[in-house]
């Protein structure tokens, strides 16, 4: 099962974060740019929506990096965002483990 490597990060609640994540599978790097679905899936704290976006090769794809950029409305309230990837390529198709990115309050 691929799995995602990355530390946790650290978002301002309504901004326009980006996130990058690499696909791993026993400690390597898996290639996804032959990837046929980039999916991250979010739970948003406050009121449970689930959210589905796409992602896209932080570079060729090859290296396992992934990336979404969020609109202020997708990470609008602060708290612990749980998520993972939902991804097609090679022998693989479904979801990864779970993670989570957090969002902090402005003022």
């Amino acid at each position: 099962m691929p799995t995602v490597e990355s530390k946790t990060p650290v978002f301002q609640a309504g901004s326009s974060a980006t996130l990058n994540i690499r696909v791993v599978k026993n400690g390597e790097a898996e290639d996804v740019s032959a990837a046929t679905r980039k999916n991250l899936i979010y739970i948003k704290p406050r009121t449970g929506e689930r959210v589905v976006v796409a992602l896209s090769n932080l570079t060729d794809g090859a290296d396992g990096w992934l990336t979404v950029t969020f609109t202020p409305a997708q990470i609008q309230a602060a708290g612990s965002y749980p998520c993972q990837l939902d991804l097609k390529y090679g022998d693989w198709d479904g979801p990864t483990k779970t993670f989570a990115f957090e969002c902090l309050p402005n003022l």
